[in-house]
């Protein structure tokens, strides 16, 4: 077994491993499997990257996706968009995700925000993935990525937050220091098909007193106006990929 150190040390890179990827809000015991999507294994035309929005998932009400994950964090992701809301603060997309790895599946509700001017919020929590048995709470600013037209302008957003772990014999506080940045459109093809994404970087440092100083990076490919199609994510030695395998929503 691992000691108290390494544990917490896996945990963070853990975390980091399931940056917006696990749950974010509230988990709901058990539970079944989303919809299946259906199946994209035609490649569609790559479109004009023309929108400037970032959505994290399609702001489609009852849109389904399906991911799959591979490296530290292995199995299948469900998406199912239940809510789409707007306001003067933006438009939230609320989704129900089932994680199904290693024959556990876990159900996790959450939401993303969407400002007028096209950035992206995501609720801090984000930052711990969504294991049974483990309670996350965080506290600070969301996550800000900003819109697509900021970030081709060179702008880029830095925030700190911090994120309480319990379960499983540990109970910790991680304090995580973020920088979003963009690298550009470029094609990307997955098993739901090609399109252009425009990609950011998110540079993260997690701290704790414990395992000090820990550092990574997560690199999400996102079809403005659409959401999320590629991550890759590097932390402690750990890494993960997570890629769009099916759509009942477009690409474009």
């Amino acid at each position: 077994m691992l000691g108290y150190s390494r544990r917490r040390a896996a945990v963070t890179a853990l975390a980091m491993v399931g940056l917006l990827v696990s749950g974010c809000d509230s988990d709901s015991p058990g539970g079944s499997a989303a919809p299946s999507a259906s199946a994209s294994p035609t490649p569609s035309p790559t479109p004009s990257p023309t929108p400037s929005e970032l959505y994290f998932y399609p702001p489609v009400k009852g849109a389904a996706l399906t991911y799959t994950n591979g490296g530290a964090v292995s199995g299948t992701m469900s998406i199912t968009v239940t809510k789409v809301a707007s306001g003067a603060d933006g438009q939230t997309v609320t989704v129900k995700e089932v994680n199904d790895g290693s024959g556990t599946a876990v159900t996790v509700q959450r939401a993303f925000l969407t400002g007028p001017e096209g950035g992206l919020s995501i609720d801090a929590a984000a930052f711990a993935a969504s294991a049974p048995g483990f309670t996350v709470k965080a506290a600070g600013d969301d996550v800000r990525i900003p819109p697509v037209a900021e970030l081709e302008a060179g702008k880029s957003a830095t925030g700190k937050t911090s994120v309480t772990f319990s379960g499983a014999g540990i109970n910790a506080r991680t304090e995580v220091t973020y920088t979003a940045t963009g690298e550009g459109f470029e094609p990307v093809t997955v098993a739901a098909g090609s399109t252009e994404a425009y990609l950011v970087k998110l540079d993260v440092k997690f701290g704790t007193a414990i395992a000090g100083i820990t550092q990574g990076t997560a690199r999400f490919w996102f079809r403005p106006g659409f959401g999320l199609v590629k991550q890759e994510t590097g932390v402690g030695g750990l890494t993960m990929t997570t890629e769009l395998t099916s759509t009942t929503v477009p690409l474009a």
